[in-house]
């Protein structure tokens, strides 16, 4: 699909354009702009969803995630957006959406860092920084696949102090699938002495496309699930009756949804003493409501419950995007024994004969948690990237500014969570 660049707001539009064979373009005949208001990045918003459907990404990185992520978490008088844009003529290629964080001393300034929106989010930038928390599964540069290597060399060329102004970057949550990782790190090396990837978390995911997930091996799965359940202490019955029914068109049933998942993911974290967890931050269920909305309006939304005769045991809201599904929402608690039962496995081997006959090619699992133990086919790994640009100067108002960082992530919230 090609697009115009639309006549007023963008700087680029000032120039004299020439469409470009993307196999003979040079990194150096891209045209880069940057775009630091809020208007700029709703006026990205078609060009940012054509560049997302032939990046084929995952959904972090879509407008609505990023946008919806950036109204709820990320505005802060101590931040600034820094969405640098890459362009063939009048075509999108390459979209790098940063956001700048400042810490500060009075007027000083005293370190200015950069992170792909999606990441972080401290109500406090200016101490809060350590905090490095992200609701983001993975993150990335987004690039039309006939432009890496040329979009890599671009970027590894601007990303310096210079350019940017920021004394470091930071990318958070880089997986092993990524452009970061696969194209623009090795090019960064040549730029940058002794950096390297700090493997963060591993995510499980369910392979659609390996032959035991075919429809007719399904009960391969079965089995493996009833072996599981057989296994755990005061399990219902497995043979209990249960009724499966969609519904992803229900938004009130939906948005009640949203408060019980909040509620049991806290429970979670809470009994395994991880009370930094994001889950605890008040402005965690107002972005997945709205982000929520979006995706009901654009049917995103894998919504069934698996009921039986002693109410609703387990539900499952998926959600689906470029033909990949993201269980970020499933209800199954630990704490009640109708999550063990037999129809919390029923619902999952739903999910995956829906996936097969929808073409999907990937499930991506919010944990390897016990309803979906037997499902688990492969992982990726996250990881964190950092860009020193600017040789930080380490005097005493910055190295005080560092000590109340700590003090504010390892001990205000800790005793803020704990009521004390």
């Amino acid at each position: 699909m090609e697009i115009t660049v639309p006549q007023n707001g963008f700087k680029i539009n000032d120039i004299t354009h020439q469409i470009w064979d993307s196999e003979s373009i040079g990194k150096d005949d891209l045209i880069v702009e940057v775009f630091e208001t809020e208007n700029y990045f709703e006026d990205l918003k078609k060009y940012w969803q054509d560049l997302t459907d032939r990046a084929d990404t995952r959904i972090y990185m879509s407008f609505e995630w990023m946008w919806s992520w950036w109204q709820h978490f990320g505005k802060n008088k101590d931040r600034s957006l820094f969405i640098i844009s890459l362009w063939d003529g009048t075509k999108l290629v390459g979209l790098a959406p940063f956001y700048k964080g400042r810490s500060t001393f009075g007027k000083l300034t005293l370190e200015t860092r950069m992170q792909i929106i999606g990441s972080g989010g401290s109500k406090n930038e200016k101490l809060g920084y350590l905090d490095d928390y992200c609701i983001s599964g993975s993150l990335d540069i987004i690039v039309d696949p006939s432009y890496v290597e040329t979009v890599a060399g671009r970027l590894a060329d601007i990303l310096n102090f210079s350019f940017t102004g920021a004394d470091i970057i930071t990318f958070h949550q880089v997986n092993d699938e990524s452009f970061i990782r696969k194209y623009l790190f090795p090019k960064l090396k040549m730029n940058f002495e002794n950096i390297k990837i700090e493997q963060t978390d591993i995510c499980p995911y369910n392979d659609m496309n390996r032959y035991e997930y075919q429809e007719g091996n399904i009960n391969v799965q079965k089995s493996t699930g009833k072996a599981y359940l057989s296994r755990v202490d005061e399990a219902p019955g497995l043979d209990q009756d249960y009724e499966i029914k969609d519904v992803s068109h229900n938004w009130e049933i939906i948005e009640e949804e949203i408060d019980n998942f909040i509620e049991i993911r806290q429970r979670s974290q809470w009994k395994q003493r991880r009370l930094s967890n994001i889950f605890f931050d008040d402005r965690t269920k107002s972005f997945f409501i709205d982000f929520i909305k979006y995706a009901f309006e654009n049917r995103w939304l894998w919504f069934k419950r698996a009921k039986e005769k002693n109410g609703i045991a387990v539900s499952c809201m998926i959600l689906r995007y470029h033909n990949c599904y993201y269980d970020l929402f499933s209800n199954v608690s630990e704490l009640s024994s109708l999550s063990k039962s037999h129809p919390a496995i029923g619902l999952f081997i739903d999910l995956l004969k829906d996936g097969i006959d929808n073409g999907i090619y990937r499930v991506e699992l919010l944990g390897k948690e016990g309803y979906n133990e037997g499902f688990v086919s492969g992982h990726f790994k996250n990881g964190k990237l950092t860009l020193p640009l600017k040789k930080r100067e380490f005097n005493i108002p910055f190295l005080l500014n560092r000590l109340m960082a700590v003090i504010y992530k390892y001990y205000y919230r800790e005793r803020r969570l704990l009521g004390m």
